[in-house]
């Protein structure tokens, strides 16, 4: 060594030279080493919205309030210029009701009016999932509505940050495939992963574009179709069946599986995702839904949840029922009387001229004559 050192000890009460910071006389404290906390993740719980909330806002909504007495009781023939916030109500007076203390539009879903103190939480509800306009309208259309709903759909999709960061760049557009005029005559199938820690398979009928997702422990042959077997126990067989070139899916196995139940199986180009663009299109629909709710504190299993709660068209296609939503409850509703609805009075048209009783004028279905209300 270049160096020879005589080493003393010295007490650690002796040092002057330690940090001021390590060395400040705080005092001891005995209990630092006994407490432990962790915090893991904080999710915000909010109650369920339901029918008493949605009464309790109203009856501060001084537009909603002026709007329910004027169904109980009758519309004027023509508003005044100071009531200018009613005329979106004025235009689908007869489409009106209440039910139970609540203001509802009757078209081809029992939607309920909400007050402009709820809106905030139904579009972030709505939004919940992180997916875009159309399918925020497509749920809003079942349950809720008020007059700029569509316009304030649009302004919170477009301004989330969340959905601007992970947003896939617009697709290529392909040859379509011919489209299925049943349910479950075609479907496409695909593996997804290894993503958030699994191996996924996809499911998808071509003409509901209803996904069915299932966890795989492994992708072999005897998995893959023990895996298709649980959905085909419950839908049916269908087909035809359309997926990529995967060792697993032209197995001699997974072609006698197809063949003993008559479906037909084909292949799409080698490299070529776009063949399989269904069940593709879903893989980035599930890949990016669950990694904005992770980035957004959610844990998986309620993202797998929301995403489900966004795909109520395809199940009413494919099996004519709706999923039961939990986060908007208006159960009491549908299965309400119809004698508990209040109708709007109609106004007295002028039909009676100089004693003399004229034919009424013919007028269209009621559900073309509210369809063209609604535009």
């Amino acid at each position: 060594m270049a160096y020879n050192f005589d080493i003393q000890y010295r007490s650690t009460s002796a040092h002057g030279n330690a940090d001021a910071l390590s060395r400040l006389p705080v005092g001891t404290d005995p209990d630092f080493d006994k407490e432990e906390e962790a915090c893991l993740t904080v999710v915000e719980v909010s109650p369920p919205i339901n029918s008493e909330l949605i009464r309790n806002h109203m009856d501060k909504d001084k537009v909603l309030k002026q709007v329910l007495q004027n169904v109980s009781v009758g519309w004027p023939e023509k508003l005044q210029p100071c009531n200018e916030a009613l005329l979106p109500y004025f235009n689908r007076k007869f489409a009106l009701t209440i039910n139970k203390q609540l203001l509802c539009l009757h078209k081809a879903a029992n939607r309920i009016i909400i007050p402009a103190g709820l809106r905030a939480h139904i579009l972030k509800l709505l939004h919940e999932g992180h997916w875009g306009m159309v399918r925020m309208k497509q749920l809003a259309r079942q349950h809720v509505r008020w007059p700029t709903i569509e316009d304030d759909i649009r302004s919170l999709a477009q301004s989330c940050s969340i959905c601007k960061c992970n947003n896939p760049a617009p697709p290529r557009e392909y040859q379509s495939w011919p489209a299925a005029t049943t349910a479950w005559e075609r479907i496409h199938i695909d593996f997804a992963g290894s993503i958030f820690d699994a191996m996924w398979l996809i499911c998808v009928d071509a003409y509901s574009q209803f996904p069915f997702v299932i966890q795989m422990s492994s992708t072999t042959s005897a998995n893959t179709i023990a895996a298709l077997s649980s959905i085909f126990a419950i839908e049916g067989y269908p087909k035809t069946m359309v997926s990529d070139n995967g060792p697993q899916l032209t197995a001699d196995a997974f072609e006698e599986f197809c063949k003993l139940h008559g479906i037909t199986y084909i292949t799409t180009a080698p490299f070529h995702p776009a063949s399989k663009g269904l069940a593709e299109r879903f893989l980035q629909s599930l890949k990016f839904a669950v990694k904005k709710n992770l980035k957004d504190g959610i844990n998986l299993n309620l993202s797998l949840e929301a995403l489900s709660n966004t795909l109520q068209p395809g199940r009413y296609i494919l099996l004519n029922r709706y999923f039961r939503n939990t986060r908007l409850t208006f159960e009491e509703l549908a299965t309400a009387d119809a004698d508990d609805a209040v109708l709007a009075p109609l106004t007295p048209g002028p039909f009676l001229v100089g004693y003399e009783l004229r034919p009424l004028p013919e007028f269209p279905p009621a559900d073309e004559y509210l369809d063209n209300l609604d535009r």
